[in-house]
C-alpha cells in the first residue's frame, strides 16, 4: 500500500475509535520481540530501574512491594526494628491521604493482609476454676459445639458472655449467651446523610 492511499491524520472526537498518540503509532510500527528475547529482559530491567520498584515474591508471583525514591536503597532489608521501607510506605500513605491513590486488587498487588478475628475479652470471674468472660468484636464460637451443632469454624460478630461455676469438687456448670447483629441496614448510608432511613436491623440473641 502506498503512502498516498493512507488517510491523513485526523482528530477523532467520537466514542470510538479514538485518536492515537504519535508515540503509540511509532511503537506499533516496530518489529515485535518474543517474551524470551534477551533484549526484552534488558528493556524490562531498565523500566524497573526507572520506576524504582522493589520487587518480592508472594505465592509464586513476583510483584512490586514498594517504590524507592531517588537516593533510597532498592532492597528489602528485614528487621525486628523499623525496616528500610518504612519511610517509603509512609510517603505512599501520605500521598493517598492528601492527593489520591490506586488500589490494585489483582495478582500484582502488594502485601495481602487478612484479619478474621479481632476482639476484646475480659474475665471477671473469681478464679479458682470459675470464670465469667465478656467478649466483644469478631471472635471464635462461644457456644458449646459438637460435630452436628455450631461448627468451630464459625466466627461471631457482636457481644458474648461465658461463665463456669463450680458447684462442688465433682460438679461444674457452665452457660453461654450472646447478642449478634445478623442484618444491619444502617451501614448502607453515610453518617452525614441528611435524610435518615428507618432501620430494620435484626439481631440474634
Amino acid at each position: 500500500m502506498s503512502s498516498s492511499s493512507l488517510p491523513a491524520p485526523r482528530v477523532l472526537l467520537g466514542p470510538g475509535p479514538s485518536s492515537v498518540s504519535p508515540r503509540v503509532l511509532e511503537a506499533m510500527g516496530r518489529a515485535p520481540m518474543g517474551y524470551l528475547d534477551p533484549e526484552l529482559f534488558t528493556l524490562l530491567e531498565d523500566l524497573q530501574r526507572d520506576l524504582r520498584a522493589v520487587f518480592g515474591t508472594r505465592n509464586g508471583w513476583e510483584r512490586p512491594q514498594w517504590f524507592a525514591a531517588p537516593g533510597e536503597e532498592q532492597e528489602d532489608r528485614p528487621s525486628f526494628r523499623r525496616t528500610n521501607w518504612f519511610e517509603a510506605m509512609k510517603r505512599e500513605a501520605r500521598m493517598v491521604r492528601e492527593r489520591g491513590g490506586i488500589l490494585v486488587l489483582g495478582s500484582f498487588s502488594k502485601y495481602d493482609v487478612y484479619l478474621d478475628r479481632a476482639f476484646v475479652s475480659y474475665d471477671a470471674g473469681p478464679g479458682d476454676g470459675q470464670e465469667l468472660i465478656f467478649t466483644g468484636g469478631r471472635f471464635d464460637n462461644p457456644f458449646f459445639t459438637t460435630d452436628l451443632l455450631y461448627d468451630n469454624d464459625i466466627g461471631f460478630d457482636g457481644l458474648a458472655m461465658k461463665g463456669k461455676v463450680r458447684i462442688n469438687d465433682c460438679t461444674n456448670t457452665f452457660f453461654s449467651a450472646g447478642y449478634f447483629p445478623i442484618f444491619n441496614t444502617d451501614f448502607n448510608f453515610a453518617s452525614n446523610q441528611p435524610d435518615k432511613f428507618s432501620s430494620t436491623d435484626k439481631y440474634l440473641g
